[in-house]
């Protein structure tokens, strides 16, 4: 049962388009800039910029080094993060495809979980909608003050 991290790091890098091109003076910022704050390799990071930009929160030029955020971060909520990233097979919850056909628990299970868990991901896709990248900023800004306090 293995997640995918794709959501986190498409947050850490939008961020990093907020925060740091920003405070260091750039309006652009490097996949290979955010790769080494992700701790990734720089394709795993064009990748992602690639659903963000395909999604419309990041603007891409081609053979143009870096990138940027195409909006302000309060105008992006981590719901629009969460589908420009979230594939087809990406759930929340991973039901198991090989229950018994023959019993009467195996043979319905998954049809029942399946209504009741895209209740749960649908309420979970609403509560991502009311935080914005703008809040995550404040957090990290805060949580930076706290640090060096």
């Amino acid at each position: 049962m293995k997640n995918s991290t794709r959501f986190a790091v498409a947050i850490h890098t939008l961020l990093i388009f907020a925060l740091d091109g920003k405070n260091q003076g750039r309006d652009k910022v490097s996949a290979r800039h955010v790769a080494l704050s992700v701790n990734t390799n720089p394709v795993v990071i064009r990748r992602i910029m690639g659903l963000l930009k395909k999604s419309g929160l990041l603007i891409v030029r081609p053979g143009v080094t870096g990138a940027f955020l195409s909006r302000k971060p309060r105008d992006i909520s981590l719901r629009d993060i969460y589908l420009a990233v979230k594939t087809p097979k990406d759930n929340i919850f991973k039901l198991h495809d090989k229950t018994s056909p023959t019993c009467p628990v195996g043979s319905k299970i998954n049809i029942i979980l399946k209504k009741k868990l895209a209740v749960v991901e649908k309420k979970v896709e609403n509560e991502l909608a009311r935080i914005r990248l703008s809040d995550i900023i404040d957090s990290v800004v805060k949580f930076g003050n706290e640090a060096a306090a």
